[in-house]
């Protein structure tokens, strides 16, 4: 009895290691199989502000670093900040010539980050792009192929006549979180046409880091439309959503739970 207690006991053992995952199970986009999720700090969520963890989506991975991008659009944001109608209306905004000198960069790197990290602080995981820790996409990066976006510009309905519909354009489009819709951010539920916008009904647009003039004398940024197509918004906006990425270095975590799915997203605590 003794030694079938003790044989019970290890294959007991040896199933639960064998199914305890690994940080090196955390993998980027594969076609045609669904994004891993993961776990990671926390940020307002509910209408009243209280806060739930984040979750973000795993868009790829390379020599352990991960490329991860909010799951949800979680907040909104100007670009230049200005309470001034007039001056959002005449577009006569403080010049500047990168996006790493707007209002936007200073606040995701600075308030934004700072809050995700409150209960659990991941900034010294986190690689330094030309555009902070915590940044957004350019243009281009949204058509990053190896990231599961199409490499044109396209929506994944059609706006205008003459349009051509891209169905991977689906994986761009986003919803915003209750907190977020509190805080101005636009959603569609209809669009000039009801039955062209079936599939984006609660989708919102969302900033990119692209501007369109680098000369200090623009007054527009890149978005991601609430059907998933590349535009354009003015910096005065206060309708247009945040949705952060991090480059995330691995090797700092471990896996302490979950499954990689949006339900049961993977779990990651800094490894001793």
């Amino acid at each position: 009895m003794k030694r079938f207690l003790a044989a019970l006991i290890l294959l007991t053992l040896m199933a639960g290691s064998a199914l305890a995952a690994d940080i090196g199970d955390i993998r980027g986009y594969v076609k045609d199989e669904d994004y891993q999720i993961l776990q990671l700090g926390t940020y307002p969520y509910e209408e009243d502000g209280t806060a739930a963890p984040l979750k973000w989506r795993v868009l790829y991975t390379e020599n352990g670093v991960a490329t991860l991008i909010t799951e949800y659009i979680i907040d909104v944001h100007q670009v230049i900040l200005t309470e001034d109608f007039k001056t959002t209306e005449k577009r006569k905004y403080r010049p500047f010539t990168t996006f790493a000198e707007s209002d936007l960069y200073a606040y995701l790197n600075g308030e934004m980050l700072s809050t995700m990290c409150a209960e659990q602080d991941f900034r010294d995981a986190l690689e330094e792009t030309e555009n902070g820790k915590l940044f957004i996409f350019t243009n281009l990066e949204y058509m990053n192929e190896d990231y599961g976006f199409p490499h044109t510009k396209s929506g994944s309905t059609i706006e205008q006549p003459g349009e051509v519909a891209v169905a991977a354009a689906k994986r761009r489009m986003a919803v915003g979180t209750p907190y977020a819709k509190a805080h101005t951010l636009y959603e569609d539920w209809t669009g000039k046409n009801k039955r062209l916008y079936v599939d984006v009904n609660g989708c919102s647009p969302y900033w990119t880091a692209t501007m369109r003039r680098t000369d200090g004398k623009g007054s527009y940024l890149g978005i991601i439309g609430k059907n998933g197509h590349i535009s354009w918004s003015g910096y005065g906006s206060v309708h247009i959503g945040v949705r952060p990425v991090i480059r995330l270095n691995l090797s700092a975590f471990r896996v302490a739970g979950g499954t990689g799915t949006l339900e049961d997203p993977w779990q990651l605590e800094k490894a001793e």
